[in-house]
């Protein structure tokens, strides 16, 4: 049986690096394997924080979702794969199957 465990580190930054560089220093330390980063606001502290927090999951080779679409895209492909039933095809044979462009799967 496949575990997934989940644990949550949430920051909501009013201003300044002191958050992002604790989170920073917990994926360098290895203590965190996925990052779900998605700043909010125009203002230089959110900017700032994601920028930190996303350099330091990059330089330790980690993924990083920056999105809604695609934390709900990694959520499908993680359940998928706890199901063990995921199946890989490119864009164009998925959208042909899904029929998006008009055009029947195979034709």
């Amino acid at each position: 049986m496949r575990t997934l465990t989940l644990s949550a580190i949430v920051a909501l930054t009013a201003g300044g690096m002191a958050f992002a560089d604790e989170e920073a220093d917990l994926v360098v330390n290895g203590e965190i394997d996925m990052v779900v980063n998605s700043p909010s606001g125009p203002s230089a502290a959110a900017r700032a924080d994601g920028y930190a927090i996303r350099a330091a999951t990059t330089a330790m080779d980690k993924p990083i979702i920056t999105t809604v679409q695609q934390l709900a895209a990694a959520v499908l492909a993680i359940e998928a794969v706890m199901r063990g039933d995921l199946d890989v095809t490119s864009l164009q044979v998925h959208a042909a199957a899904l029929d998006l462009f008009g055009v029947e799967a195979g034709a």
